[in-house]
């Protein structure tokens, strides 16, 4: 789930995804899943650490991509520091191992 204005790795955790909480992505991933019927039996990882939304509203996020800055609504860049990103990978990989070998936790 989204590691965006997260800044503790003590806080991330694995579960099944409607167990999650304080993470706004997860929020509207649930709230689609159940309209689809889909109600469990999705590992994710996430952070329980609560999401700062302190930033400037009147800051305009950086057009990067010119030809495709224009398209859809508009959107805020969200920082994320690196390292956690790369821990929530590190952690969903070693769950994927876990289970191709049989040893689900």
């Amino acid at each position: 789930m989204g590691a965006a204005l997260r800044s503790d790795p003590a806080q991330i955790r694995i579960a099944d995804l409607m167990d999650t909480k304080n993470c706004p992505l997860a929020r509207r991933l649930r709230q689609r899943l159940r309209r689809a019927g889909i109600e469990r039996g999705i590992t994710c990882v996430f952070s329980t650490e609560a999401v700062s939304r302190h930033y400037d509203e009147t800051e305009e996020t950086p057009d990067h991509d010119a030809p495709f800055g224009e398209r859809g609504r508009q959107r805020r860049s969200l920082g994320s520091l690196p390292t956690l990103t790369g821990i929530f990978g590190l952690i969903i990989a070693n769950e994927v191992i876990l289970r191709i070998s049989g040893r689900q936790r």
